[in-house]
């Protein structure tokens, strides 16, 4: 039987079951609350953001070549959305050096330049991706 973390993870067969940055576990414990773009009341972990990033490394050097928050977080003002989000799946890269990726909880599928991480496009695609293939 796995720890007990509280926050609806008790009786997990899942060893160290933590579950995620928004739902049961831990992390539940650490957040604070910030109004909506709309009035409301949204509970946001309380490290510093961004909360989820697309990073590029170097495999010559080892080096990190770039990085980016990845995921939008819609319940904010618009000018503080861009702060990542939590996500599940890895990036494709193509030869032509563009970088395509899911991964997110806000639905959007991306294409960043490879070279510099500057994204290229986004597309809702009405729900969210969770593997690769």
């Amino acid at each position: 039987m796995g720890e007990t973390y509280g926050r609806g993870t008790e009786g997990s067969k899942q060893p160290m079951d933590r579950a995620s940055v928004t739902g049961a576990g831990p992390y539940a414990s650490f957040t604070a609350p910030m109004r909506t773009a709309t009035g409301g009341t949204i509970n946001l972990p309380c490290t510093r953001p961004p909360w989820g990033e697309l990073v590029a490394v170097n495999t010559n050097t080892g080096e990190i070549a770039w990085r980016t928050p990845l995921g939008l977080s819609e319940n904010l003002p618009a000018d503080k959305q861009n702060l990542g989000n939590s996500g599940s799946t890895g990036p494709m890269t193509t030869a032509s050096g563009l970088v395509f990726i899911g991964a997110t909880t806000d639905r959007r599928f991306r294409a960043f330049d490879g070279k510099t991480g500057n994204e290229l496009w986004s597309t809702n695609v009405g729900q969210n991706i969770n593997a690769n293939r």
